[in-house]
């Protein structure tokens, strides 16, 4: 059973999600949805989108598939600034997520 992600949650690279649903939540947190939702943080500008890809596909919020731990983000290019480069991100995935929050597949 595969954790939801969440507003705030982190990820393997150190980004931070940055968004999640305005009005479904997991542990008091928004609710992250995968193709919708950004991270930030690290040294990704512009922010990334989470791109999946989730396996599960049964769970969606707001009608979009939600994101969950393992998910990645996309390897869009990216500026870092230390060490300054532009390059394709890593792949780099949900890291933490809602302990108690589970999608059922």
């Amino acid at each position: 059973m595969p954790e939801v992600a969440r507003l705030g949650d982190t990820m393997s690279c150190g980004d931070v999600i940055a968004q999640g649903s305005g009005n479904v939540f997991a542990e008091g947190m928004p609710i992250t949805r995968l193709t919708s939702d950004l991270t930030v943080g690290h040294c990704f500008l512009p922010a990334t989108i989470l791109a999946g890809p989730s396996n599960q596909q049964t769970v969606f919020v707001n009608g979009i598939e939600i994101a969950i731990k393992t998910d990645i983000i996309n390897n869009a290019m990216h500026f870092c600034i230390v060490p300054p480069a532009i390059h394709p991100g890593p792949p780099a995935t949900v890291a933490v997520a809602a302990a108690t929050v589970f999608a059922y597949s």
